[in-house]
């Protein structure tokens, strides 16, 4: 598992303690490393997944869950895929042999969810989250509290009930923006038609050790994790700095090149899911101001007919499968104080009214939310910047 050369020191990190620590002074665990080679040995074996840093975020997540309770933040593993048949189910079947007390789950309810929790404490795995979690407010609500242990409880009909547990959810498509926030993500995809893997026997796996090897190394080293401060690359924003520093606590605890090998995998991660956590009306904005370039206005059909369009973006799926519609849009624009308008066009003996936008109403907001890039050069609107077809 371990074959990258540890680095002599973390570079472009901060400690959050008083000392950094150096890759080559950690002593190295030979235990939890060849747990943590095993776990990792196992999903290679049956999953195929397109970066090593994967492979290593899933075994050190699963050692986290083992040792959940000495964090105070819980990170989600979010498994997505952009379509069925990626091996999502395959990866959370590997996890319920190797993580404590799992639960499987799909279609379920918060109400249902958060009583399994308070009575069993369990390693929470659900699958096709995309067909129910977008929908379902409450059952959102409760996976953001368990985010963090402070906070981890609902109240319900007078009672209080714990939303503290490790948490695993496959969907196709990114999970709500909230949850995603709250998520260390794995992107699956499908295999290509040379590329093979072990077939899963269940057998083998109900009489594997690993998970009781990973329990027994979690509740001996459960104090000095409790305790432990790492080094996080300053690349990670505040929210995925909070979701990576249990990993990279049992990576230091682990030592040789562990911990050098899960702050690669937390920088790129942490890169492909950028703008993850973004709400999906400013990607809306954005879009509009690449739109709109200097165009006074537009009308709503044409807009959403070219967002549509947009093969970088989910707007053809935008509500559970279906394309954006007018009416979407300007529920997402609301919040910003921007609302259609109506103005004629066509000679005066054929004139129809138009519903769409003006610039002069987005202006603002762009300045505001969207960012200066080499297509969006300053804010949208001004002279310089092109309109469509222009």
């Amino acid at each position: 598992m371990y074959t990258t050369p540890p680095v002599a020191r973390y570079e472009g990190t901060r400690c959050l303690g008083p000392i950094v620590i150096e890759a080559e002074i950690c002593d190295p665990d030979p235990v939890g490393l060849a747990i943590a080679e095993d776990l990792e040995a196992l999903f290679r074996r049956f999953v195929i997944l397109p970066r090593d840093e994967d492979f290593v975020a899933l075994a050190l997540w699963t050692l986290f869950a083992h040792a959940h309770d000495a964090f105070i933040i819980s990170p989600i593993l979010a498994i997505t895929s952009p379509t069925k048949r990626s091996a999502k189910t395959r990866v959370l079947e590997i996890l319920s042999h190797v993580v404590p007390r799992p639960l499987l789950a799909s279609h379920t309810t918060a109400a249902a969810l958060f009583r399994a929790i308070s009575e069993y404490c369990p390693t929470v795995l659900i699958d096709e989250a995309d067909t129910f979690v977008r929908r379902s407010e409450d059952l959102r609500s409760l996976l953001n509290s368990g985010h963090t242990r402070s906070l981890a409880r609902v109240l319900r009909a007078g009672a209080t009930y714990s939303t503290w547990a490790p948490k695993v959810i496959a969907s196709i498509g990114l999970l709500p923006d909230t949850v995603q926030d709250r998520a260390i993500s794995i992107r699956i995809q499908r295999k290509a038609p040379g590329e093979r893997v072990e077939r899963l026997c269940q057998d083998e796996l109900v009489h594997m050790d690993l998970r009781d090897r990973a329990a027994q190394w979690a509740a001996e080293h459960l104090d000095a994790l409790s305790l432990a401060n790492p080094a996080v690359p300053e690349s990670l924003g505040d929210r995925q700095a909070d979701c990576w520093r249990p990993l990279l606590a049992i990576a230091d605890m682990l030592g040789a090149d562990c911990p050098g090998r899960a702050r690669e995998a937390a920088v790129m991660l942490s890169k492909l899911s950028d703008g993850d956590d973004e709400d999906l009306s400013v990607h809306l904005l954005v879009d509009l101001a690449r739109l709109f370039g200097t165009s006074e206005r537009m009308a709503s059909a044409a807009i959403v007919k070219a967002l549509v369009a947009m093969p970088e973006r989910s707007w053809s799926t935008f509500a559970w499968g279906k394309p954006l519609t007018e009416l979407n849009m300007s529920r997402l624009l609301r919040p910003f104080g921007v609302r259609p308008q109506q103005w004629g066009e066509g000679p005066k003996a054929h004139r129809r009214n138009v519903r769409g936008y003006y610039l002069a109403d987005l202006r603002p907001v762009f300045a505001r939310y969207v960012p200066q890039t080499a297509d969006v050069p300053g804010t949208p609107g001004t002279p310089g910047t092109p309109g469509p077809g222009q």
